[in-house]
């Protein structure tokens, strides 16, 4: 619940942002110093960012794959469902596969 303080002084409004993004600002900058190792999938829509997911995240981790979603713009779970949904399977099977029990029973 917000506070009647916080919403009848602008000021406070304002004093509390500044505190919260400097403590954004610091949190970024310290994470910039570690790549992350982890697989990670970039998914811009063709008509919004594209490439632009992949090459950010390109800045930051160490295996990226990139995904375009054809004829999506930036909503991409709204406007591509079943590509976006294709696009996850495919990514997340290795793991799945590696963290499912009836495959590893079966001596998959």
């Amino acid at each position: 619940m917000i506070s009647c303080k916080l919403v009848q002084d602008p000021a406070h409004v304002l004093e509390r942002l500044v505190i919260v993004e400097a403590a954004i600002i610091a949190q970024n900058e310290q994470r910039r110093t570690r790549r992350l190792t982890l697989p990670v999938l970039a998914i811009g829509g063709e008509q919004s960012a594209g490439e632009g997911p992949g090459n950010t995240m390109k800045l930051a981790a160490d295996d990226v794959q990139t995904m375009v979603l054809a004829g999506s713009g930036h909503w991409v779970a709204e406007q591509a469902p079943d590509q976006l949904l294709a696009a996850l399977t495919a990514f997340l099977a290795p793991y799945r596969e590696a963290h499912d029990p009836r495959a590893r029973a079966a001596g998959v």
